[in-house]
C-alpha cells in the first residue's frame, strides 16, 4: 500500500496552557492558525534522588501528547505560549523537547485573543525562552525537603494562612467595636488583631483617601460564587469574551500576583482617563504603583475605559457584567486623585495616623477600633509568599476554607474578614516557625549567587537544623 503522506500547512499551530483560551483562538477563525492546549503539566517536573528536575509524562493527559505528535507535523512553524513564570517555562520548553522540531519551534508571549495581538506575538515570538527551570527545580526541591521534615499535620497552604493571620499585618480597614461604622486608614497601619486604636475627632484639613491599588488576581472575591476556584474561572471567562463588535479584549490577563501595572500600561490607562474623563485629575507620577520590570505579568485592569459597564449589559451575562463593574471601577479609582476627606469624618489617633469615618460619625469625640483583615489583604499575603501561584490561587483558598481551621467572617459593613479558629490556637507558634523557615527558603530559592550544589546544601541544612 502506498504510504500515507500528512498535507504540510503553510501556517502556525499555537500551542498554549488553557483549553479555555485555545478554543476562543480558534473561534476567531484565522487562517492558517491553529491553537491547542497542553491543559497544564502535560509533562510533570519530578525530582531525580540526585535533586536533578526531569519532566515526565503525566499519565492523566495522554491524548495532548497524542494530539500535539498527530498534528504538529503538518505546520511549517510551531509556537508555543505558555504563562511568562518558571512552570509555564518548563511546560513550554518540555512540550519543545518531546516534538522535537528545535529548528521550527519559536516562543511567544500571550498578551491578548485579538487578530492584531495574536499576529504580534508570531511576529515577535524568539528561538529560545527565558530559562527559568533553576527557578523551578529550588521551588520543588524546597517543597520535597520541607515534606520530609514538617511536624504539623495541616496541609501547607493552611499553615502559611495560619502563620499570616497570626502576624502582624498592614491594614487600611477599620471598624468600631460595635461594628456598626467602618474607618479606613489614609495610609496603610501596621498592627496585630489583638490591638485596639483610639482616635478622637481632628480639625485637620486637607487629607485625602487612600489610592487603591491596582488590583491582583486577589481582586476575586469581589465577585460571589459557589467557589472561589469558580470565581476565578470567571475573570479566565470574562478575559476570553469575545463578541463581532468588539475588537480587543475586555481586561488584561488574569494571572498575576502584582498591584502594579507596568510603566506603559499606565500611561496608556491615564491617556484613556483623560480623554473619557476630561473633569477628574490623574494622580502625579510619583504616586503610581509601576510593576517592576521583573514582575511575570502586570496588574488586572480593563483595557479599553471606554466601554463602560453600561455599555457592555448587552453583550454580557449578569454574573461577568457584575465582575467588570467591580474590575472598571478599581482601574478608574486606582488613576484618580482621590476625594478630599470631608472635616466631619477626619478622626487622628495618638500615632498621628488620619482616619476616615464611613457614615460620618456621630456626635461622641472619640471611637475605640478594631483593624480588619479583609479578604483580599489575606490573599494578597497568601501569594506574596511565592508558595501559591495565581492560576491556583482560587483552589488553594478553597482548600484552606474547608479545612475548618480559618473562619471567613461576612462582615455587613467590610469586605470578608478572616480569623484563626480558636481549636488550633496552639498551632500558631509550630505554623509561624513554617512561615519563618519557608520566608527564608525563599530567599535562598532566589540567591542567584549559589550554585545548584550550594542551594541544595544550604536548603536542606537550613530544613533540617531550622533557623
Amino acid at each position: 500500500m502506498p504510504e500515507h503522506r500528512q498535507e504540510i500547512i503553510s501556517g502556525t499551530l499555537l500551542i498554549v496552557e488553557s483549553p479555555v483560551i485555545a478554543e476562543t483562538i480558534n473561534r476567531l477563525g484565522l487562517p492558517q492558525l491553529e491553537a491547542i492546549a497542553t491543559r497544564g503539566y502535560a509533562w510533570l517536573p519530578k525530582l531525580t534522588p540526585t535533586g536533578q528536575l526531569v519532566a515526565r509524562a503525566n499519565p492523566d493527559l495522554p491524548e495532548v501528547r497524542k494530539e500535539l505528535r498527530h498534528k504538529a507535523p503538518a505546520f511549517t512553524q510551531i509556537c508555543i505560549a505558555c504563562d511568562d513564570d518558571p512552570s509555564g517555562a518548563f511546560i513550554a520548553r518540555a512540550t519543545a523537547k518531546y516534538l522535537g522540531k528545535r529548528g521550527g519551534i519559536r516562543f511567544g508571549k500571550l498578551k491578548g485573543l485579538t487578530k492584531e495581538s495574536l499576529e504580534e506575538m508570531t511576529a515577535t515570538a524568539v528561538p529560545e525562552p527565558a530559562d527559568q527551570s533553576e527557578q523551578l527545580r529550588r521551588h520543588f526541591f524546597i517543597r520535597q525537603a520541607f515534606k520530609r521534615i514538617t511536624t504539623i499535620q495541616l496541609p501547607l497552604h493552611t499553615q502559611l494562612a495560619v502563620a499570616i493571620l497570626a502576624r502582624p499585618f498592614e491594614t487600611n480597614s477599620f471598624v468600631t467595636l460595635d461594628e456598626s461604622r467602618v474607618f479606613r486608614a489614609v495610609r496603610p497601619v501596621k498592627t496585630d488583631f489583638a490591638a485596639t486604636f483610639i482616635v478622637s475627632r481632628s480639625s485637620t484639613s486637607g487629607l485625602y483617601t487612600a489610592v487603591p491599588k491596582p488590583p491582583s488576581t486577589a481582586f476575586l472575591p469581589y465577585v460571589t460564587g459557589q467557589s472561589f476556584a469558580g470565581t476565578q474561572e470567571r475573570l479566565n471567562r470574562l478575559f476570553c469574551f469575545q463578541d463581532e463588535a468588539l475588537s480587543h479584549n475586555l481586561i488584561s490577563y488574569p494571572r498575576t500576583r502584582s498591584s502594579a501595572w507596568y510603566n506603559e500600561n499606565w500611561e496608556m490607562l491615564s491617556e484613556q482617563f483623560q480623554r473619557k474623563y476630561p473633569e477628574q485629575i490623574c494622580i502625579p507620577k510619583a504616586m503610581r504603583a509601576v510593576a517592576d520590570s521583573k514582575s511575570n505579568h502586570d496588574a488586572l485592569h480593563v483595557t479599553r475605559l471606554v466601554h463602560t459597564p453600561h455599555s457592555l449589559r448587552p453583550f454580557l451575562k449578569s454574573d461577568l457584567l457584575h465582575l467588570y463593574q467591580k474590575l472598571y471601577a478599581r482601574t478608574t479609582e486606582a488613576l484618580a486623585v482621590p476625594d478630599e476627606i470631608h472635616q466631619d469624618k477626619v478622626w487622628m489617633d495618638e500615632s498621628g495616623d488620619y482616619f476616615e469615618s464611613e457614615p460620618v460619625a456621630s456626635g461622641r469625640s472619640t471611637e475605640t477600633l478594631k483593624p480588619v483583615f479583609a479578604l483580599e489583604n489575606f490573599m494578597q499575603a497568601l501569594l506574596e509568599t511565592g508558595w501559591v501561584s495565581p492560576g491556583s490561587l482560587g483552589s488553594a483558598l478553597d482548600g484552606v476554607l474547608r479545612s475548618g481551621h480559618i473562619i471567613l467572617k461576612k462582615h455587613p459593613l467590610t469586605h470578608p474578614e478572616l480569623a484563626v479558629h480558636a481549636a488550633i490556637q496552639k498551632l500558631i507558634s509550630g505554623c509561624n516557625r513554617t512561615f519563618d523557615l519557608m520566608e527564608t527558603a525563599t530567599a535562598l530559592k532566589s540567591d542567584e549567587s549559589l550554585s545548584p550544589e550550594q542551594f541544595n546544601h544550604r536548603c536542606t541544612q537550613l530544613l533540617r537544623d531550622g533557623i
